[in-house]
């Protein structure tokens, strides 16, 4: 299994897909041992003028990661919110 991302054929997203291939290979070759824990790039290629960027794939896509973290972190918001009020709170009583 792996991951495709694909990236627009307009030519401001093209030359960040080429930026974006670049450092990716060159953090594989500095971490070659897999020891930083940093997304491999498999592949990347040209399909119908979009570049696509082959990776291996992981536990979590980005949408589900942002769903998560949201989530906690608005309940941290909450309870912080909620912490904070009732210290404001008791001094007025």
């Amino acid at each position: 299994e792996v991951a495709i991302k694909i990236i627009k054929s307009r030519r401001p997203f093209k030359i960040q897909a080429q930026t974006e291939i670049e450092l990716l290979q060159l953090m594989q070759d500095k971490d070659a041992k897999n020891d930083n824990n940093i997304v491999h790039m498999i592949d990347h290629f040209v399909f119908r003028n979009h570049q696509c960027l082959v990776f291996e794939m992981l536990s979590f896509n980005l949408y589900e990661l942002l769903k998560v973290c949201c989530c906690l972190l608005l309940s941290s918001q909450r309870q912080f919110l909620v912490l904070t009020m009732r210290g404001t709170a008791t001094p007025l009583l």
